[in-house]
């Protein structure tokens, strides 16, 4: 039994015209989603010094950037962190464990001094935010992991704590092993947000 049968043609028509823009707004939604191939930014390597088309991640402070942990072999994760040119290092813990502080094999997130503002930060204010970003964002990959048979994304996040940014890897998955949300390192110690922090993006197609 059909829950719609129209009776005239005018409703017909209708859900005709309804049904083809329902279509077009989903293949849209979709294209723009997978279409999310990186650009407007690039890593390079770092050599002891911040490259001088560094992308700033504060514009409080203006001095935290992006760095990144090369994984050196298939089983390493890549882990993105901040650093700072009076503290040339990325801090590297994960809740109740060791912490490693890595001062090598780092690369720092760059942009060509035109694209610097195509980089943005998107506010996620809870759960729900989050599987908002994921939809409809193009979000700045910094790392990745394979854990059982499965590739899980991290991406780039920022908090405001006390005066300072924070900036760390976002996983939007949850996992046992890894629940989702802002990854940070504050005072030799792993703090996790799933609320209220940043997430960085080149393209939204939907704003709320």
């Amino acid at each position: 039994m059909n829950l719609f049968q129209p009776e005239t043609k005018k409703e017909m028509d209708l859900f005709i015209i309804l049904y083809v823009l329902l279509c077009i707004r989903n293949v849209y939604s979709t294209f723009t989603r997978f279409d999310c191939k990186p650009r407007y930014h690039f890593w390079k390597p770092y050599t002891g010094f911040i490259p001088e088309d560094a992308w700033i991640a504060s514009e409080r402070t203006g001095n935290v950037y992006v760095a990144k942990i090369i994984p050196l072999d298939e089983n390493s994760w890549s882990h993105a962190g901040q650093i700072t040119r009076a503290y040339d290092f990325v801090d590297w813990t994960w809740p109740r464990k060791e912490k490693l502080r890595v001062d090598r094999f780092l690369e720092i997130l760059c942009t060509k001094p035109e694209d610097k503002k195509k980089l943005k930060w998107r506010h996620i204010s809870d759960v729900s935010d989050m599987r908002v970003a994921e939809s409809y964002c193009c979000l700045v990959e910094s790392g990745m992991t394979m854990r059982k048979g499965l590739l899980h994304f991290a991406y780039i996040g920022r908090k405001f704590v006390n005066g300072q940014f924070f900036v760390g890897p976002v996983y939007l998955k949850h996992d046992w092993f890894f629940p989702n949300g802002l990854y940070t390192v504050q005072d030799r110690q792993s703090v996790v947000y799933d609320e209220e922090f940043d997430i960085l993006h080149y393209g939204c197609t939907r704003d709320d």
